[in-house]
């Protein structure tokens, strides 16, 4: 298992486990795995944030 793998899973299952049974619930674990997911890959390297950044900022004034 990846380490980003390993990232999504943990915080997946703490989510879970700290909030309890529901839907909106499950919406927060799903998100909490997402953002475990993307600090994986901020510590692997994989993921430039200025460049991940820029990319978002040109992106919003070319669709304006």
């Amino acid at each position: 298992m990846s380490s980003r793998q390993f990232g999504f899973f943990v915080g997946l299952a703490l989510a879970v486990i700290w909030a309890g049974p529901g839907f909106l619930v499950m919406i927060a674990a799903a998100v909490a795995g997402l953002v475990g997911y993307v600090v994986a890959r901020v510590v692997d390297n994989d993921l430039d944030l200025r460049e991940a950044l820029s990319n978002l900022g040109s992106g919003a004034a070319r669709q304006r």
